[in-house]
Protein backbone atom coordinates (compact mmCIF):
# COMPACT_ATOMS: atom_id res chain seq x y z
CA UNK A 1 0.00 0.00 0.00
CA UNK A 2 1.01 3.44 -0.31
CA UNK A 3 0.69 6.62 1.69
CA UNK A 4 0.16 10.00 0.58
CA UNK A 5 2.25 13.26 1.86
CA UNK A 6 0.78 15.63 3.41
CA UNK A 7 -0.30 18.80 1.60
CA UNK A 8 -0.50 22.81 2.74
CA UNK A 9 -3.85 21.60 2.57
CA UNK A 10 -5.33 17.91 3.35
CA UNK A 11 -9.05 16.79 2.43
CA UNK A 12 -10.07 15.91 6.07
CA UNK A 13 -9.64 19.60 7.07
CA UNK A 14 -12.13 20.78 4.77
CA UNK A 15 -15.06 21.58 6.40
CA UNK A 16 -16.15 24.51 4.49
CA UNK A 17 -15.56 28.20 4.04
CA UNK A 18 -15.83 30.47 6.88
CA UNK A 19 -17.98 33.68 6.82
CA UNK A 20 -15.89 37.30 8.00
CA UNK A 21 -17.26 39.23 10.33
CA UNK A 22 -16.44 42.47 11.30
CA UNK A 23 -16.41 44.18 14.78
CA UNK A 24 -17.90 48.19 13.74
CA UNK A 25 -20.89 48.54 12.28
CA UNK A 26 -19.75 50.82 9.59
CA UNK A 27 -16.33 50.99 7.90
CA UNK A 28 -14.83 54.51 7.99
CA UNK A 29 -11.84 56.20 6.92
CA UNK A 30 -10.39 55.68 10.68
CA UNK A 31 -10.91 52.26 11.11
CA UNK A 32 -10.95 50.89 7.61
CA UNK A 33 -7.37 49.68 8.03
CA UNK A 34 -7.76 47.54 11.04
CA UNK A 35 -11.11 46.38 10.09
CA UNK A 36 -9.61 45.37 7.09
CA UNK A 37 -6.67 43.44 8.92
CA UNK A 38 -8.67 41.64 11.37
CA UNK A 39 -10.70 40.43 8.34
CA UNK A 40 -7.71 38.96 6.96
CA UNK A 41 -6.86 36.23 8.75
CA UNK A 42 -9.93 34.61 7.95
CA UNK A 43 -10.07 35.07 4.57
CA UNK A 44 -6.38 33.69 4.26
CA UNK A 45 -7.85 30.55 5.70
CA UNK A 46 -10.53 30.71 3.09
CA UNK A 47 -8.03 31.44 0.38
CA UNK A 48 -6.34 28.06 1.46
CA UNK A 49 -9.02 26.07 1.48
CA UNK A 50 -10.36 27.19 -2.10
CA UNK A 51 -6.87 27.31 -3.52
CA UNK A 52 -6.76 23.13 -2.85
CA UNK A 53 -10.54 22.84 -3.77
CA UNK A 54 -9.60 24.94 -6.93
CA UNK A 55 -6.24 22.93 -7.95
CA UNK A 56 -8.13 19.08 -7.08
CA UNK A 57 -10.43 19.58 -9.43
CA UNK A 58 -7.92 20.48 -12.00
CA UNK A 59 -6.40 17.19 -11.10
CA UNK A 60 -3.95 18.31 -8.68
CA UNK A 61 -4.81 15.63 -5.90
CA UNK A 62 -3.14 14.02 -2.60
CA UNK A 63 -2.86 10.55 -4.99
CA UNK A 64 0.15 12.63 -7.01
CA UNK A 65 2.64 12.17 -3.53
CA UNK A 66 1.85 8.76 -3.51
CA UNK A 67 5.31 7.08 -2.65
CA UNK A 68 5.56 2.99 -1.77
CA UNK A 69 8.36 1.19 0.54
CA UNK A 70 7.95 -2.16 -0.69
CA UNK A 71 9.01 -2.72 -4.18
CA UNK A 72 9.39 1.43 -4.70
CA UNK A 73 10.19 0.73 -8.71
CA UNK A 74 6.19 -0.26 -9.21
CA UNK A 75 4.30 3.37 -8.45
CA UNK A 76 1.42 4.18 -10.50
CA UNK A 77 -0.72 6.69 -10.30
CA UNK A 78 -4.22 6.70 -11.33
CA UNK A 79 -7.00 9.33 -11.17
CA UNK A 80 -10.34 9.29 -11.48
CA UNK A 81 -11.35 12.64 -11.67
CA UNK A 82 -14.63 12.63 -10.11
CA UNK A 83 -14.55 16.12 -8.60
CA UNK A 84 -14.83 17.77 -12.68
CA UNK A 85 -17.45 15.62 -13.38
CA UNK A 86 -19.53 16.38 -10.10
CA UNK A 87 -18.77 19.90 -10.49
CA UNK A 88 -19.88 19.65 -14.14
CA UNK A 89 -23.34 17.80 -13.68
CA UNK A 90 -24.15 20.76 -11.19
CA UNK A 91 -23.37 23.12 -13.73
CA UNK A 92 -25.82 21.93 -16.03
CA UNK A 93 -28.21 21.21 -14.10
CA UNK A 94 -28.51 24.38 -12.38
CA UNK A 95 -27.46 26.62 -15.15
CA UNK A 96 -30.15 25.15 -17.52
CA UNK A 97 -31.19 28.69 -18.76
CA UNK A 98 -29.59 32.17 -18.18
CA UNK A 99 -31.05 33.75 -14.79
CA UNK A 100 -33.67 36.50 -15.42
CA UNK A 101 -36.46 38.39 -13.13
CA UNK A 102 -39.77 37.76 -13.67
CA UNK A 103 -42.78 40.06 -11.81
CA UNK A 104 -45.11 39.41 -8.81
CA UNK A 105 -47.08 42.24 -9.14
CA UNK A 106 -49.24 43.85 -12.23
CA UNK A 107 -48.32 46.64 -13.95
CA UNK A 108 -43.92 46.64 -13.33
CA UNK A 109 -43.89 44.06 -16.32
CA UNK A 110 -42.16 46.56 -18.79
CA UNK A 111 -40.08 47.40 -16.43
CA UNK A 112 -38.70 43.85 -15.45
CA UNK A 113 -38.21 43.20 -18.87
CA UNK A 114 -36.64 45.99 -18.86
CA UNK A 115 -33.98 45.30 -16.56
CA UNK A 116 -33.37 41.51 -17.84
CA UNK A 117 -32.66 43.42 -20.79
CA UNK A 118 -29.83 45.81 -19.18
CA UNK A 119 -28.57 42.57 -17.23
CA UNK A 120 -28.17 40.74 -21.01
CA UNK A 121 -26.19 43.50 -22.53
CA UNK A 122 -24.22 44.00 -19.28
CA UNK A 123 -22.77 40.46 -19.92
CA UNK A 124 -24.57 39.20 -16.58
CA UNK A 125 -24.99 35.74 -17.54
CA UNK A 126 -21.74 35.21 -18.80
CA UNK A 127 -21.14 36.62 -14.88
CA UNK A 128 -23.37 33.68 -13.57
CA UNK A 129 -22.13 30.99 -15.59
CA UNK A 130 -18.42 31.68 -13.69
CA UNK A 131 -20.13 32.47 -10.51
CA UNK A 132 -21.95 28.95 -10.22
CA UNK A 133 -18.70 27.52 -11.21
CA UNK A 134 -16.79 29.03 -8.68
CA UNK A 135 -19.42 28.25 -5.85
CA UNK A 136 -20.09 24.95 -6.91
CA UNK A 137 -16.28 24.58 -6.93
CA UNK A 138 -14.91 26.42 -3.74
CA UNK A 139 -18.49 26.77 -2.07
CA UNK A 140 -18.80 30.53 -2.83
CA UNK A 141 -18.88 32.53 -6.03
CA UNK A 142 -18.44 36.03 -6.16
CA UNK A 143 -19.80 38.44 -8.22
CA UNK A 144 -19.13 42.52 -9.23
CA UNK A 145 -21.10 45.32 -10.40
CA UNK A 146 -20.17 48.67 -11.80
CA UNK A 147 -21.64 51.31 -13.40
CA UNK A 148 -21.18 51.94 -17.26
CA UNK A 149 -17.89 53.97 -17.51
CA UNK A 150 -19.20 55.12 -21.15
CA UNK A 151 -22.82 56.00 -19.72
CA UNK A 152 -24.38 53.89 -22.60
CA UNK A 153 -27.99 54.62 -21.88
CA UNK A 154 -28.39 50.91 -23.49
CA UNK A 155 -25.79 49.21 -21.12
CA UNK A 156 -25.66 51.30 -18.09
CA UNK A 157 -23.71 48.33 -15.59
CA UNK A 158 -21.28 45.45 -16.44
CA UNK A 159 -21.31 42.36 -13.98
CA UNK A 160 -18.09 40.43 -13.72
CA UNK A 161 -17.06 37.19 -11.87
CA UNK A 162 -14.04 37.65 -9.09
CA UNK A 163 -11.57 35.24 -8.07
CA UNK A 164 -12.99 34.00 -4.35
CA UNK A 165 -9.76 33.88 -3.63
CA UNK A 166 -9.23 37.31 -3.76
CA UNK A 167 -12.12 38.93 -3.38
CA UNK A 168 -14.47 38.74 -0.09
CA UNK A 169 -17.07 40.11 1.94
CA UNK A 170 -17.18 40.96 5.36
CA UNK A 171 -20.57 41.07 7.57
CA UNK A 172 -21.91 42.97 10.28
CA UNK A 173 -22.88 41.32 13.71
CA UNK A 174 -26.09 42.79 14.00
CA UNK A 175 -29.27 40.76 12.99
CA UNK A 176 -29.82 40.06 9.75
CA UNK A 177 -25.74 40.56 8.97
CA UNK A 178 -26.13 43.02 6.17
CA UNK A 179 -22.85 43.72 4.45
CA UNK A 180 -20.35 46.04 5.70
CA UNK A 181 -17.47 45.52 3.50
CA UNK A 182 -16.80 44.32 -0.14
CA UNK A 183 -12.97 43.61 -0.62
CA UNK A 184 -11.00 42.57 -3.41
CA UNK A 185 -7.06 42.31 -2.88
CA UNK A 186 -4.45 41.99 -5.78
CA UNK A 187 -0.57 40.52 -4.66
CA UNK A 188 2.33 41.05 -6.43
CA UNK A 189 5.94 41.15 -5.81
CA UNK A 190 5.05 41.22 -1.94
CA UNK A 191 3.07 44.22 -1.88
CA UNK A 192 -0.61 43.75 -1.44
CA UNK A 193 -3.21 46.11 -2.98
CA UNK A 194 -6.82 46.47 -1.75
CA UNK A 195 -9.89 48.07 -2.82
CA UNK A 196 -12.40 48.09 -0.03
CA UNK A 197 -15.65 49.02 -0.88
CA UNK A 198 -18.68 50.25 1.27
CA UNK A 199 -22.32 52.35 0.42
CA UNK A 200 -20.93 55.48 0.64
CA UNK A 201 -16.85 55.50 -0.18
CA UNK A 202 -14.03 53.47 -2.03
CA UNK A 203 -11.01 53.12 -0.38
CA UNK A 204 -7.91 52.10 -2.05
CA UNK A 205 -5.11 50.68 0.49
CA UNK A 206 -1.38 49.17 0.00
CA UNK A 207 0.19 46.62 1.89
CA UNK A 208 2.20 43.92 2.60
CA UNK A 209 1.64 39.86 1.63
CA UNK A 210 4.46 37.27 2.62
CA UNK A 211 3.65 33.87 0.93
CA UNK A 212 2.92 32.56 -3.03
CA UNK A 213 -0.95 33.50 -3.86
CA UNK A 214 -3.12 31.05 -5.78
CA UNK A 215 -0.56 28.49 -7.17
CA UNK A 216 -0.72 24.87 -6.34
CA UNK A 217 1.01 24.86 -3.49
CA UNK A 218 0.41 27.86 -1.16
CA UNK A 219 2.22 28.12 2.06
CA UNK A 220 0.11 28.15 4.87
CA UNK A 221 1.68 30.85 6.86
CA UNK A 222 0.34 32.98 3.47
CA UNK A 223 0.06 36.48 5.71
CA UNK A 224 -1.67 39.99 4.16
CA UNK A 225 -1.82 43.21 6.13
CA UNK A 226 -3.08 46.82 5.04
CA UNK A 227 -0.82 49.38 5.98
CA UNK A 228 -2.24 52.65 4.53
CA UNK A 229 -5.07 54.37 2.91
CA UNK A 230 -3.79 55.89 -0.34
CA UNK A 231 -6.86 57.24 -1.64
CA UNK A 232 -10.65 57.39 -1.19
CA UNK A 233 -13.74 58.24 -3.43
CA UNK A 234 -17.29 58.34 -3.54
CA UNK A 235 -19.32 55.36 -4.01
CA UNK A 236 -21.57 56.13 -7.25
CA UNK A 237 -23.54 53.04 -6.55
CA UNK A 238 -24.60 53.92 -3.21
CA UNK A 239 -24.30 50.31 -2.55
CA UNK A 240 -21.65 47.58 -2.21
CA UNK A 241 -20.90 45.98 -5.53
CA UNK A 242 -19.41 43.03 -3.90
CA UNK A 243 -21.80 40.61 -3.67
CA UNK A 244 -21.28 36.83 -2.43
CA UNK A 245 -23.06 33.93 -3.48
CA UNK A 246 -23.02 30.40 -1.72
CA UNK A 247 -23.48 26.81 -2.84
CA UNK A 248 -25.12 25.90 0.38
CA UNK A 249 -25.33 27.39 4.28
CA UNK A 250 -21.97 26.12 5.30
CA UNK A 251 -20.06 27.46 1.95
CA UNK A 252 -19.31 23.81 0.75
CA UNK A 253 -18.23 23.00 -2.27
CA UNK A 254 -20.44 20.57 -4.26
CA UNK A 255 -17.84 17.74 -4.10
CA UNK A 256 -16.22 18.90 -0.70
CA UNK A 257 -17.88 16.61 1.60
CA UNK A 258 -16.80 13.53 -0.64
CA UNK A 259 -13.15 14.02 -0.36
CA UNK A 260 -11.97 11.40 1.40
CA UNK A 261 -13.85 8.79 -0.66
CA UNK A 262 -12.87 10.64 -4.19
CA UNK A 263 -9.13 10.43 -2.17
CA UNK A 264 -9.92 6.47 -1.86
CA UNK A 265 -11.05 5.92 -5.29
CA UNK A 266 -8.12 7.05 -6.21
CA UNK A 267 -5.70 5.20 -3.74
CA UNK A 268 -7.46 1.60 -4.55
CA UNK A 269 -7.29 2.50 -8.30
CA UNK A 270 -3.38 3.18 -7.99
CA UNK A 271 -2.47 0.16 -5.65
CA UNK A 272 -4.80 -2.05 -8.35
CA UNK A 273 -2.48 -1.12 -11.66
CA UNK A 274 0.53 -1.98 -9.00
CA UNK A 275 -0.90 -5.49 -8.35
CA UNK A 276 -1.57 -6.14 -12.38
CA UNK A 277 2.10 -4.98 -12.83
CA UNK A 278 3.91 -7.01 -10.05
CA UNK A 279 1.72 -10.14 -11.54
CA UNK A 280 3.38 -9.64 -14.59
CA UNK A 281 6.79 -8.56 -13.30
CA UNK A 282 6.75 -11.19 -10.15
CA UNK A 283 9.83 -12.10 -8.18
CA UNK A 284 11.77 -15.55 -9.05
CA UNK A 285 12.60 -18.05 -6.40
CA UNK A 286 15.65 -20.38 -6.48
CA UNK A 287 14.98 -23.46 -4.58
CA UNK A 288 18.07 -25.90 -3.90
CA UNK A 289 20.02 -24.59 -7.26
CA UNK A 290 23.44 -23.18 -8.59
CA UNK A 291 23.62 -21.10 -11.01
CA UNK A 292 26.21 -21.65 -13.24
CA UNK A 293 29.57 -19.77 -13.16
CA UNK A 294 29.16 -16.14 -14.42
CA UNK A 295 25.41 -16.11 -14.55
CA UNK A 296 23.10 -14.40 -12.32
CA UNK A 297 18.96 -14.22 -11.83
CA UNK A 298 18.75 -11.44 -13.90
CA UNK A 299 20.17 -14.03 -17.11
CA UNK A 300 17.66 -15.77 -16.13
CA UNK A 301 14.88 -13.25 -16.38
CA UNK A 302 16.52 -11.75 -19.35
CA UNK A 303 16.96 -15.06 -21.61
CA UNK A 304 13.93 -16.91 -20.39
CA UNK A 305 15.92 -20.14 -19.75
CA UNK A 306 19.69 -21.21 -18.26
CA UNK A 307 20.64 -24.72 -16.92
CA UNK A 308 20.64 -25.31 -13.30
CA UNK A 309 22.59 -27.08 -10.93
CA UNK A 310 20.81 -29.17 -7.97
CA UNK A 311 22.80 -28.68 -4.98
CA UNK A 312 23.57 -31.78 -3.31
CA UNK A 313 20.78 -34.66 -3.45
CA UNK A 314 18.07 -31.61 -3.25
CA UNK A 315 16.32 -31.44 -6.99
CA UNK A 316 16.59 -27.71 -8.26
CA UNK A 317 13.47 -25.99 -8.38
CA UNK A 318 13.21 -23.02 -10.11
CA UNK A 319 9.44 -20.37 -9.31
CA UNK A 320 7.78 -17.52 -10.17
CA UNK A 321 6.16 -15.75 -6.55
CA UNK A 322 3.43 -14.62 -6.84
CA UNK A 323 -0.07 -13.65 -5.63
CA UNK A 324 -2.72 -11.58 -7.96
CA UNK A 325 -5.15 -9.34 -6.41
CA UNK A 326 -8.81 -10.51 -6.42
CA UNK A 327 -10.17 -7.41 -9.24
CA UNK A 328 -13.30 -8.51 -9.13
CA UNK A 329 -13.67 -8.10 -4.95
CA UNK A 330 -11.74 -4.79 -5.24
CA UNK A 331 -14.30 -3.87 -7.94
CA UNK A 332 -16.99 -4.46 -6.01
CA UNK A 333 -15.38 -1.84 -3.24
CA UNK A 334 -14.90 0.51 -5.87
CA UNK A 335 -18.68 0.30 -7.20
CA UNK A 336 -20.04 0.77 -3.87
CA UNK A 337 -17.44 3.99 -3.02
CA UNK A 338 -18.38 5.69 -6.26
CA UNK A 339 -22.59 4.90 -5.58
CA UNK A 340 -21.73 6.61 -1.92
CA UNK A 341 -20.13 9.67 -4.01
CA UNK A 342 -23.40 10.08 -6.09
CA UNK A 343 -25.95 9.83 -3.35
CA UNK A 344 -24.15 12.34 -1.17
CA UNK A 345 -23.50 14.80 -4.18
CA UNK A 346 -27.26 13.85 -5.37
CA UNK A 347 -26.26 13.04 -8.01
CA UNK A 348 -28.39 10.29 -10.39
CA UNK A 349 -27.14 6.88 -9.50
CA UNK A 350 -25.16 4.94 -12.24
CA UNK A 351 -26.74 1.59 -10.66
CA UNK A 352 -28.15 -0.67 -14.04
CA UNK A 353 -31.64 -2.73 -13.84
CA UNK A 354 -33.39 -0.37 -10.91
CA UNK A 355 -36.83 -0.17 -10.82
CA UNK A 356 -37.05 3.68 -10.12
CA UNK A 357 -37.06 6.65 -12.75
CA UNK A 358 -36.88 9.28 -10.42
CA UNK A 359 -32.90 9.34 -10.84
CA UNK A 360 -33.23 10.62 -14.55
Amino acid sequence: MADNENMAVISNDLFGRLDIYASSDEITAENVVSELNTALPYHVQNLLQEDFLYWYRRNVQPILNRHKEVRPEILNIVQENHAEEIVAFKNGYFLTQPAFYTARREGVQAKVDKLNEFLYRSYKQVADDKVVNWFHTVGKGVLYVEPDRDNDPDTPIHCYALDPRSAFVVYSLRPGNEPVMGVNMVVSDGIAKFDVFTKDSVYHLTGGATGRLMTTQVNSDFLATAVSVDSVEPNALGMIPIIEYRYNSVNMGAFEAVLPLLDEINNIQSNRADGIEQFIQSLLVLVNCELPEGKSSRDVRDKGLIELKSIGENKAELKIFSEQLDQTQTQVLVDNLYEQVLRICAMPSSTKGGTSTSDT
